[in-house]
């Protein structure tokens, strides 16, 4: 049975205007998809176009006109001159596969020197590890001639030879290896990155906050240990550091850790060295909870 994304309300609730005062768009016929021209189930799929939802006739339409419209490339229907059964797309047919279609693929993709180069937003990137893993794992490719990423831009450049590598097949390597990359557009790729340099600001300023103020309450150990500390302050002002040290740890570590979960490609050492951190962290709590309890028995 064809199911409707939650974004997108039931047929009753769908209202189609006049969509002709689009300039160059191209309807199909009433109850007909929107994307190949095929009469449409019912109740039909749905994908949000140029504004509205559109009718589709089958999941793969679905998701070619979705992925169509996450990349930024909604023009494309507004270029086509018809709409003809052969430029629909399998129902098989996957989210990066869509990209292999020639009208979609001629606009972020052009020759040079006899090969193919593509411009990709890449998300995710952390670190020169990461740019390191993309282009190595790239340069296993058959048919891959020059790939360059760039950390501080959340950009790549891959220079390939089409005949033997469908850019599919590059997207899809990124996104094994726990990175996603879609074709570059400056007013997406800017919003993209503005989000992505916030993210890093907030967690930057937990961890110094969390940081400087462990800082304190190690200070205050310091000089309790030449003091007359009591033992319930000592064991206070730990667990309070631990407390205040678990957001600075977890939350400022998110990119690290989710990267060496998603990624089986994750570099031997930054692998090493999450699975560490969360070791340290374990034996940490371990250790204040057996001295709190092993001190309340004595006492």
């Amino acid at each position: 049975m064809s199911s409707i994304p939650s974004s997108v309300s039931s047929a009753t609730n769908h209202s189609y205007e006049d969509t002709s005062i689009i300039e160059g768009l191209v309807l199909p016929l009433a109850n007909h998809c929107f994307h190949c021209g095929d009469p449409v189930p019912q109740p039909p799929f749905y994908a949000e176009i140029l504004g509205q939802s559109r009718e589709m006739c089958c999941m793969g339409c679905q998701l070619a006109a979705q992925s169509i419209v996450e990349a930024g490339l909604e023009q494309y229907y507004l270029d086509r001159s018809e709409i003809n059964r052969t430029a629909s797309l399998p129902t098989q047919l996957t989210r990066l596969e869509v990209y292999d279609h020639d009208e979609i693929k001629s606009q972020f993709v052009y020759a040079q020197d006899g090969m193919s180069v593509a411009e990709l937003s890449v998300n995710n990137l952390r670190c020169a590890a990461c740019t390191w893993l993309i282009e190595s794992r790239l340069d296993e490719l058959e048919g891959i001639g020059k790939c360059q990423v760039n950390l501080t831009n959340q950009r790549m450049r891959v220079i390939w030879d089409e005949n033997k590598l469908p850019i599919s097949r590059i997207l899809a390597v990124i996104n094994e290896i726990g990175y996603e990359a879609k074709p570059y557009r400056q007013d997406t790729h800017e919003a993209m990155l503005a989000r992505h340099n916030n993210q890093m600001l907030l967690r930057l300023g937990i961890a110094a906050l969390g940081s400087m103020q462990a800082m304190m309450y190690a200070v205050a150990l310091y000089f309790g240990e030449y003091s007359d500390m009591l033992i319930f302050q000592r064991d206070f002002l730990r667990w309070v550091s631990l407390f205040v040290s678990t957001p600075v740890f977890f939350y400022a570590g998110i990119p690290f850790f989710y990267l060496c979960m998603v990624s089986d490609s994750c570099p031997p050492s930054q692998y090493g060295c999450a699975r560490q951190s969360c070791i340290d962290y374990y034996f940490l709590c371990q250790s204040l909870r057996y001295h709190h309890w092993a001190r309340r028995d004595i006492l």
